[in-house]
């Protein structure tokens, strides 16, 4: 047996008694020969050789060897070191990136890396600004990334052919805004007659008394007014009013039984972007109501069309939980829960789209007309502007 491999049993505590005692034998004249030498082993940790003074060969051995294994530890921990700055600085941001929801994605092309906003973040903006905003239309967004989770946004929201910009932050997981009205409808929950069936005292006109008013204003002017429906509309339906009444109609709030005192709806005019490459089709038809099928955008907008952009709108919020998970969902402050979005979608389903209402920018005589027609009862003014 290798003196090396015995001197390790006996450290291990298995080696027999005589050998133990030969190693012991040999530990004792090592503290002896170590007691005389020129330089002592602790002196070795620290001192270079100094000149001039004689040391023995087995000394400087020794003391040589110590000496290699401190510069190897030193070198060690500085590698080590350097490694663990290394680490924080360029793992830790991507790592606590991962952990937390991004909308930014990373990929190659050319050669060249690319980030850019994922689709998930733009289509979920888009649809979520459609079904809770009333008024507002989503437009764009962009994204700065600031590391370790934490992102800086720029919501462009139209309001009334208007952009309005509304500056964001999301940090780990959660959305802030300096102004929350973003993603709340201007519109009072009782601007429109039916929500006073729910015990809500109705702020808009009754339709003689707006047409009154309306009457007395100059001729040139743009209004933009939440008008209300006697009864619902269907998809059909609506479609036939918005055909016989010029306008831009910018929100359908929809009856949604479930949920009686908060805001369900969607956009019954195609919008001017184009962002049908940014989902599936066949998963989500019509999520953008004008969607573009073979490079073509539709003639017209069908019932069924709508029906489908609603439900879609529906379903493409409800299934991404991570983005509908960052900021609070609703009027009331109620968290994301897949399960609503799916009660009403079901409710959707069995009996289409129920329109209550509509909200319209549109010229005087065009929105005196629509009071004018037997199933309109009232208008909540909301916003007059000169055409020019």
């Amino acid at each position: 047996m290798k003196y090396e491999e015995k001197f390790n049993k006996y450290l291990q505590g298995t080696l027999d008694k005589e050998a133990s005692e030969e190693i012991e034998t040999d530990i004792e004249k090592m503290q002896v020969l170590l007691e005389h030498m020129d330089i002592e082993p602790e002196e070795a940790l620290s001192e270079e050789e100094i000149p001039g003074k004689k040391e023995s060969g087995f000394g400087k051995r020794v003391s040589g060897a110590v000496r290699r294994k401190f510069r190897t530890y030193v070198v060690m921990a500085v590698a080590l070191a350097t490694i663990i700055v290394l680490l924080i600085i360029y793992g830790l941001s991507p790592l606590l990136n991962s952990i937390y929801y991004s909308p930014v994605k990373r990929y190659k092309e050319d050669g060249a890396k690319i980030t850019a906003i994922k689709e998930e973040f733009i289509m979920g903006m888009d649809s979520y600004s459609e079904l809770f905003c009333g008024d507002k239309g989503f437009a764009d967004v962009s994204v700065q990334e600031e590391g370790y989770g934490k992102y800086s946004i720029e919501l462009m929201m139209q309001i009334a052919g208007k952009t309005t910009n509304y500056p964001l932050q999301l940090t780990r997981n959660h959305l802030y805004a300096p102004d929350s009205s973003w993603k709340f409808s201007s519109l009072p929950i009782n601007g429109f007659t039916r929500n006073s069936e729910t015990g809500l005292d109705y702020c808009g006109l009754a339709k003689e008394e707006a047409i009154e008013k309306l009457a007395q204003l100059p001729d040139h002017l743009s209004i933009q007014a939440a008008i209300s429906f006697d009864d619902t509309k269907n998809a059909q339906e609506i479609i036939d009013f918005m055909e016989k009444y010029e306008g831009n109609y910018m929100y359908v709030p929809i009856v949604i039984e479930s949920i009686p005192q908060e805001y369900w709806g969607f956009a019954p005019d195609p919008v001017g972007y184009d962002r049908s490459d940014l989902y599936d089709h066949e998963k989500y038809p019509y999520l953008e109501l004008n969607q573009k099928e073979n490079g073509e955008y539709p003639e017209s907008i069908t019932a069924d069309m709508m029906e489908q952009h609603m439900k879609s709108l529906i379903r493409y919020v409800g299934d991404h939980e991570e983005f509908g998970e960052i900021f609070i969902d609703t009027q009331r402050g109620i968290p994301f829960d897949k399960s609503r979005y799916e009660a009403v979608l079901m409710e959707i389903e069995a009996k289409g789209i129920q329109g209550y209402g509509a909200v319209v920018f549109a010229t005087k005589e065009s929105l005196l007309k629509m009071l004018e027609d037997p199933s309109v009862e009232g208008a909540y003014m909301m916003d007059i502007r000169w055409s020019l």
